[in-house]
């Protein structure tokens, strides 16, 4: 398996197994996923005010956002919601995402540390950490980055 085919299924694999947490997001990210963005913005607005301050569904309109060409109300959508829960690690790996997408490196690595410094085994977080890490030609830290899912794969699911 290439180095970017794994890539593409170790995100896949981490995108889908994390987004839906909130099980009234769910739906919005079922439209999401198939393409529908307008049908997931409705099904997130039907949620209503809790809906708007859940961090799935926040995170899944900054995507939207992004997917429809609106990069600069997706920034501002996850920095307004950093702003009022600064310490949420799947916040901050979010805008550690835009960052990267956006060739902001030096402001990807300091959010996306700071998601891991949160929450140790964010996977989504290590997984653009290290993506950053090799993009910058920094390969030792990068390898190092890529193999900790080696070892945490193997301490949480041995029999695979």
């Amino acid at each position: 398996m290439t180095y970017r085919a794994f890539c593409s299924l170790l995100l896949w694999a981490l995108v889908c197994a994390g987004a839906c947490a909130a099980e009234g997001v769910a739906t919005a990210y079922e439209h999401f996923h198939a393409g529908r963005y307008a049908e997931a913005r409705l099904a997130v607005d039907a949620l209503g005010a809790e809906g708007a301050v859940q961090p799935d569904a926040v995170i899944l309109l900054s995507r939207i956002d992004r997917e429809t060409g609106l990069d600069a109300e997706a920034r501002k959508r996850i920095e307004h919601a950093i702003a009022m829960a600064p310490d949420n690690p799947d916040l901050l790996c979010e805008a550690g995402e835009i960052s990267l997408l956006q060739g902001r490196f030096e402001d990807a690595d300091a959010v996306l540390k700071k998601a891991i410094a949160i929450k140790d085994d964010h996977l989504r977080a290590r997984f653009f950490q290290a993506s950053l890490w090799n993009d910058l030609g920094r390969r030792a830290d990068a390898l190092k980055a890529f193999e900790w899912f080696f070892d945490y794969y193997a301490a949480h699911e041995p029999d695979t």
